[in-house]
């Protein structure tokens, strides 16, 4: 929620309606509720991550309850719903009635990919996913450039991108083991503020990196332009990360925390 005040409090400063003081909070809980908090376009993820939390304790057993097999099919169910909901409506087949009442669709495919390549894994098989990452991210390049009215399938939950993350993320699995104690402290530093820095960065592109790269010859690139962006905003949002965590939010923790240590 703080994070959900920082974007509407900047939406409100650059607005042009001007609202009773009372109403303010009215409309940030209006929003907050609905999901619709002006300037904070990615805080869907949120409301995703809490619904998912809350299955969690069901998941788990269930999860826990299958063997290998089941779990192996369990997963390749979940792909070949999310692989028809991304592409059928794009070839116009009309499948909305059968998939809407799929109950495993939509982002649960990420939430138990990891547990699932984790315990399913074997490290000799690395390089088939990590095929299959190059080949997802390479086949999402040439949609992108030859077809770009097609975006069902370029991005979030469609194969090409589920392939990449698993590549991703077994590539951490497999080498992630630093031994550069530089590189490993870093590793750890960037783990610990992720969350924050992913919350703020989407206000910092807005405000501050955009506008900064495009007083800048950069400007007229269009991939350079991109690069810089990024940079930028990760730099700022990481910085940005770690003066909250290190204060607001940690002093926000502390008023929250009922266990005391007695």
């Amino acid at each position: 929620m703080f994070f959900s005040v920082l974007y509407y409090l900047f939406y409100v400063s650059r607005s042009q309606e001007v609202l009773s003081w009372w109403e303010y909070p009215v409309e940030f809980l209006r929003d907050f509720f609905s999901g619709t908090v002006p300037m904070a376009d990615h805080m869907w993820f949120m409301y995703v991550i809490i619904a998912l939390y809350l299955c969690t304790p069901f998941l788990a057993r269930m999860m826990k309850a299958m063997n290998d097999k089941e779990l192996k099919y369990f997963i390749l169910l979940i792909l070949g719903v999310q692989t028809l909901t991304n592409y059928a409506g794009g070839f116009g087949i009309g499948l909305d009635q059968i998939l809407d009442y799929m109950v495993f669709k939509g982002w649960l495919i990420y939430y138990v990919l990891g547990y699932a390549l984790k315990r399913l894994f074997k490290r000799e098989e690395f390089k088939w996913f990590a095929l299959a990452g190059i080949v997802g991210l390479a086949l999402t390049l040439l949609q992108k450039r030859f077809t770009p009215g097609f975006v069902p399938g370029i991005h979030d939950l469609a194969p090409t991108m589920i392939a990449m993350s698993a590549a991703v993320f077994l590539l951490f699995e497999c080498y992630g083991n630093l031994k550069c104690k530089v590189a490993r402290t870093a590793a750890v530093w960037m783990s610990r503020h992720s969350y924050s820095a992913y919350l703020a960065h989407y206000l910092i592109l807005k405000a501050a990196a955009e506008l900064l790269v495009d007083q800048t010859v950069v400007r007229h690139f269009y991939v350079p332009r991109i690069v810089c962006a990024t940079l930028l905003t990760a730099i700022l949002s990481f910085a940005a990360a770690w003066i909250l965590d290190s204060t607001v939010i940690r002093w926000l923790q502390n008023l929250i925390k009922t266990d005391r240590g007695r």
